[in-house]
């Protein structure tokens, strides 16, 4: 399915010269946004003892980096405090991962982690299809960190996937020593 609308992304964008970038970064912001809402919230909760107001905190909060990231080239932010954002709301859907997607076995997750390394390697290292989706559509899905200044590319891309993937193993293999009762 991901490999799907990749390509799908990448044949508009390439073939078609449609830019998706709007109805993209918009249904992606909308997934980022209740994502951060409900790391806010926990953040909130964690050094409030009132349950509603963290909720309150965590969703307004979230509403306005929302708001920010889609308005950022009107409010004319910064390119660091766009990629801030930008980081933050994609870090929040990576965190979500391992807590909608429990995985119910050691296979499933490495059969999972060994299809993300042959997916990476055709889209990203095989072909310039990830680039070329990565770097065209301005959505919350690569964590950008600054590359040095005499670098080609003003950012190094890392896709949530790999970050999000390997996350739901490491949260089954920590369910599993609990279950064992063993302790890291």
């Amino acid at each position: 399915l991901a490999s799907i609308s990749l390509f799908s992304l990448y044949a508009l964008i390439k073939y078609l010269s449609i830019d998706p970038s709007l109805g993209y970064r918009l249904l992606t912001s909308a997934f980022a946004g209740g994502a951060s809402s409900l790391v806010l919230y926990e953040a909130c909760d964690a050094v409030s003892d009132e349950d509603d107001r963290a909720a309150l905190v965590g969703g307004v909060i979230a509403f306005i980096l929302v708001a920010l990231y889609l308005g950022a080239d009107s409010l004319q932010l910064s390119l660091e405090a766009k990629t801030g954002i930008a980081n933050f709301l994609g870090w929040s859907l990576a965190l979500l991962a391992p807590r909608t997607v429990p995985l119910r076995s050691f296979g499933v997750g490495a059969a999972l982690l060994g299809g993300l390394f042959l997916y990476d390697i055709f889209f990203v290292f095989g072909s310039d299809v990830m680039m070329t989706v990565a770097t065209k559509i301005d959505a919350p899905v690569v964590l950008k960190a600054p590359n040095p200044p005499d670098s080609i590319q003003p950012y190094a891309l890392l896709g949530l996937g790999d970050v999000a993937l390997p996350s739901l193993l490491v949260s089954f293999l920590g369910r599993y020593g609990d279950a064992k009762g063993e302790r890291a």
